[in-house]
C-alpha cells in the first residue's frame, strides 16, 4: 500500500503528552504516514498552529463545523485513518465511510502498556499493509 492518510482531531486530544508524541512519531515516517489535521476545534488559530508545529502543510490542515462536515471531508480526502476525541463520532466514521475511526482514549490495552488507541492503530496499519493480523483485513468498498 502507498502511504497511509492518518486524520485526527485536536480537541481534547493534543493536551495529552501521549497522543503528542504518537502524532509527532507519525511525523518522524513521511514515507509511511501522510498526517491531516481535521478538527472542529472553534480555535482556528489553534488548530493552525498545531499544524505549523508539526510542519504539516497547509493544505492538509482543515477547520470544519460540525461532524458532518468532518465526515465530509474525510471522505473527499480518502483519509485511511482518523484519530477521534468523541467515541460516537469515531464510531459513526467507522460505520458510513471507508476510514476507519479510532476513539483516542488514554485507557490501557489490558495486555499491552500503551493505550488502546495505539493498540488499534498497530493493527490496522498491519492489516492495511497485508500483514498478518489476525482476521483483520480492509474494508471493502
Amino acid at each position: 500500500m502507498d502511504k497511509i492518510k492518518v486524520g485526527f482531531e485536536l480537541t481534547d486530544n493534543w493536551k495529552n503528552g501521549g497522543f503528542r508524541e504518537f502524532i509527532q512519531s507519525l511525523m518522524k515516517l513521511p514515507e509511511k504516514y501522510e498526517v491531516y489535521i481535521i478538527s472542529n476545534d472553534d480555535i482556528s488559530a489553534y488548530v493552525v498552529s498545531v499544524g505549523d508545529i508539526l510542519m504539516i502543510p497547509n493544505s492538509r490542515v482543515f477547520i470544519v463545523n460540525f461532524t458532518q462536515d468532518k465526515i465530509d471531508k474525510i471522505v473527499a480526502l480518502g483519509i485511511d485513518i482518523y484519530l477521534e476525541n468523541l467515541k460516537y463520532v469515531a464510531d459513526q466514521i467507522e460505520n458510513t465511510t471507508d476510514c476507519y475511526g479510532i476513539y483516542v482514549n488514554e485507557l490501557p490495552n489490558k495486555y499491552r502498556v500503551q493505550p488502546q488507541y495505539i493498540v488499534d492503530f498497530e493493527r490496522l496499519v498491519n492489516g492495511l499493509n497485508g500483514e498478518n493480523c489476525g482476521e483483520l483485513t480492509a474494508k471493502e468498498d
